[in-house]
């Protein structure tokens, strides 16, 4: 979501940074060129001249407010908007104001409710239906928010910020198609906005449509060509299509931005594992790891490698720390068991399963590594492909790790059918059959 309509823009917009009687003082405590403190210093002697009319007085601290604001000082500015409205309680701007600071303190409440008497003074009041939506969206009341933007819309059709916004809510309720729209009609407005491009590629990637999806962050990075983001969910989308090379470009390109993007070298980990070098899939994780110790993906990810490269005490360490930063972590769990029965360790079930919802997926994988059930019952209880890709792959790894080569090797052979070439469990596979000595 993007927060709510910049202070700066929408006092401009709104007309809200009061006028009053001439003089120069006062020409300065509203001017837009003076500097901040200068027209708070100005400001500050109009509020303080007991000759001054209220109204003066009520505009000095409205627009000395506004400079507290674009200072980032929100308490002051707050101090300064209660004292405009409590000499002019019918101010709308005031309160949409003081509502704005509020919400960048983090008082969504209380925001709202300003935004509430913003509007119950003037309903039409295009810029308070637009910021209260953004509040009832960072609250997760989508339904409220998307009514506020409704109305903002419907008073003003031309602003883009609004038509975003929504587009973001729509993909929080997962209505994608309606998210597209939006962010459609954001182009439409704004056709160089590089933003809205990268909003609708990740709503074609919500819908699984990767092609589209790249359209449009190669669009997003035409625009913007420093952009991260869009480099990280291009790359992402080229993993997803089994493109590696791709993948891993757009990985270097964001590493090259931002040296410390600890996902980029995570998922270019990936992608070396995918492609089969191992050596620069573990580099990669530790470069991530470096970067973030509690990265709990990479963490699993190093483990995976480790175990199949027969590093089991230290895929094991990895496990582990997947299992303390990520309790609710099935698969850490399951990758757990895994090293501890490669290593002829009993798993402790109470441990294991102690943070787990054990009727869902990977729940059996577990049992399995347990004692509790067979090979062919975790085989049996795969209801989907992706289940029945990971039930062929993990049987095969404990298959392996118990030395039954050739119920191993049966197994890998299992998942290099069920499971999509673009996948890790697909690239185990045809490791672990090179290295029990069989063909792929």
């Amino acid at each position: 979501m993007r927060g709510a309509w910049a202070l700066g823009v929408f006092l401009a917009v709104a007309g809200v940074s009061h006028s009053f009687a001439g003089g120069e003082v006062h020409d300065l405590c509203r001017s837009a060129s003076a500097s901040l403190d200068q027209r708070i210093d100005a400001c500050t002697r109009i509020i303080l001249d007991n000759s001054e009319t209220e109204a003066n007085r009520q505009a000095a601290y409205n627009n000395r407010a506004n400079s507290w604001a674009d200072k980032g000082n929100w308490d002051r500015a707050i101090a300064d908007y209660d004292k405009a409205i409590e000499l002019e309680p019918n101010d709308a701007h005031a309160y949409f104001n003081r509502g704005f600071a509020r919400g960048k303190k983090g008082d969504t409440d209380l925001a709202i409710a300003d935004y509430d008497q913003a509007l119950r003074i003037n309903p039409n009041f295009v810029e308070a239906y637009g910021n209260r939506g953004a509040r009832w969206q960072s609250k997760g009341d989508y339904d409220r928010a998307i009514a506020d933007y409704d109305k903002a819309i419907e008073l003003n059709p031309k602003v883009a910020s609004v038509y975003r916004n929504r587009g973001d809510v729509w993909r929080g309720k997962r209505k994608y198609d309606k998210a597209i729209a939006d962010y459609d009609q954001v182009i439409l407005l704004s056709p160089k906005d590089s933003e809205a491009y990268f909003d609708r590629g990740l709503a074609w990637q919500d819908k699984g449509e990767d092609d589209r999806a790249i359209d449009d962050y190669n669009q997003a990075i035409q625009l913007s060509p420093k952009n991260p983001e869009a480099y990280l969910d291009r790359g992402l989308a080229w993993l997803r299509k089994g493109d590696n090379d791709r993948a891993i470009n757009d990985f270097d390109r964001l590493i090259a931005l931002d040296p410390k993007a600890e996902q980029a070298y995570n998922y270019r980990g990936l992608a070396w594992t995918i492609k089969g070098d191992q050596g620069r899939a573990i580099a990669d994780y530790d470069k991530a790891l470096d970067l973030d110790p509690k990265y709990s993906s990479a963490h699993l990810r190093r483990g995976i490698s480790f175990l199949f490269d027969g590093l089991i005490e230290k895929a094991e360490e990895d496990f582990r720390e997947v299992v303390n930063h990520s309790p609710t972590s099935a698969y850490g769990s399951v990758w757990l068991a895994l090293a501890q029965r490669a290593r002829n360790l009993k798993v402790d079930s109470e441990v294991a399963e102690r943070n787990l919802d054990m009727k869902k997926w990977p729940a059996p994988v577990l049992k399995l590594l347990e004692g509790k059930l067979q090979p062919a019952e975790v085989l049996a209880t795969a209801s989907s492909p992706v289940q029945k890709c990971e039930a062929d792959f993990y049987v095969g790894v404990f298959d392996q790790v118990s030395n039954r080569t050739a119920e191993a090797t049966s197994q890998y052979r299992a998942a290099t059918e069920s499971c999509p070439v673009t996948s890790a469990e697909y690239a185990k596979a045809k490791q672990a059959l090179k290295q029990l000595g069989a063909v792929p």
